[in-house]
């Protein structure tokens, strides 16, 4: 089981909106979109059954995911470390669900 997280540094709920549509379809999961402190968006599932964390990085980059943090993700998961988190609180904020 592995999940999709996408890390949108824009400020575009509408494009938010589109990736969790493509993810609900594509995955068969709920897709969560939240709005972060610094305006932008996180779209993210739950567990999705039968995806590998190779297809998962994939889709984060076919969904124009944040470059760096595919990078990092990619480094990680080849040394076997954690990889694909969000954070849900920045400078004592928590991150607001929209949709």
């Amino acid at each position: 089981m592995t999940r999709v997280s996408v890390d949108l540094d824009v400020d575009d709920l509408e494009r938010a909106l589109h990736i969790r549509d493509v993810l609900e379809r594509h995955t068969g999961v709920t897709v969560k979109v939240w709005r972060t402190v610094s305006r932008h968006y996180h779209v993210v599932t739950d567990h999705v059954d039968g995806l590998t964390p190779h297809e998962a990085l994939a889709l984060r980059y076919i969904l124009h995911d944040d470059p760096s943090r595919l990078a990092w993700d990619c480094l990680r998961l080849s040394r076997g470390a954690a990889w694909d988190f969000l954070f849900d609180v920045k400078n004592g904020t928590r991150r607001q669900r929209v949709a």
